[in-house]
């Protein structure tokens, strides 16, 4: 499972050093068509919308990735006991929510901001919880033990 959540990390990270590359790229094809001294607008003007449409649907798709390592997460968590599962089931439902709004995000429905306000208040309140409680590693312990 940790495999997963590792790869899922690094498809995000594919993704994002993807856009960087695009975004570089037109800035370097800005450049050329402004040193030609190039009248043509209207394709300069297509490529840009190109452009920009091309980086918004890499974000997304390295943000559903991003929500299924967090799935992953949430899923482990859920089964080792190391945050109350309320917690965890929170966690999965708001991951869930927060991958449908991406996706939804890539056809043009923008409602993804909407949906990801589930997923931001537990990252919060799971970041409060670890600092002032702490993990619950008593379910590790036995673990532990046996082998």
């Amino acid at each position: 499972m940790e495999c997963c959540i590792f790869a899922g990390m690094k498809k995000k990270q594919s993704l994002t050093n993807i856009t960087s590359i695009q975004i570089l790229f037109f800035i370097i094809l800005s450049v050329f068509i402004l040193n030609v001294g190039s009248n043509d607008t209207a394709s300069f003007s297509t490529l840009t919308a190109i452009f920009i449409k091309g980086n918004f649907d890499a974000y997304q798709i390295s943000m559903a990735a991003w929500g299924i390592g967090g799935l992953l997460l949430c899923y482990l968590l859920y089964n080792s006991k190391l945050v109350p599962r309320a917690l965890s089931v929170w966690g999965i439902v708001g991951y869930r929510i927060f991958i449908i709004g991406t996706i939804f995000g890539i056809f043009g429905y923008n409602i993804d901001a909407e949906l990801d306000a589930f997923g931001r208040m537990l990252e919060i309140f799971l970041t409060i919880w670890l600092v002032i409680k702490e993990f619950n590693i008593t379910p590790i312990i036995p673990a532990l033990q046996t082998k």
